[in-house]
């Protein structure tokens, strides 16, 4: 598996072809349309909820829930 950090920087085409995402700053799950604002020249998301660029595309090696997410901050920001 890749590394987290390859799917929340330079995102933006892995969201536009998933259909859920999740933050592993604030724990989330949304639709990726609901991302508005982008760094990076547009390629990485960020939170619409927190305004953290810790948003993960859901993907077949990389499937989202509460849990996934949990693991994922406590390994990060605590």
């Amino acid at each position: 598996m890749k590394m987290i950090d390859d799917y929340c920087t330079g995102n933006k085409l892995l969201l536009a072809t998933s259909k859920r995402c999740g933050c592993f700053h604030c724990l989330q799950i949304f639709d990726p349309r609901e991302i508005m604002m982008w760094l990076d020249a547009e390629d990485t998301a960020i939170c619409p909820f927190c305004s953290i660029d810790a948003v993960l595309p859901e993907l077949d090696e990389l499937p989202i829930s509460v849990d996934f997410l949990t693991e994922l901050h406590q390994e990060w920001f605590e």
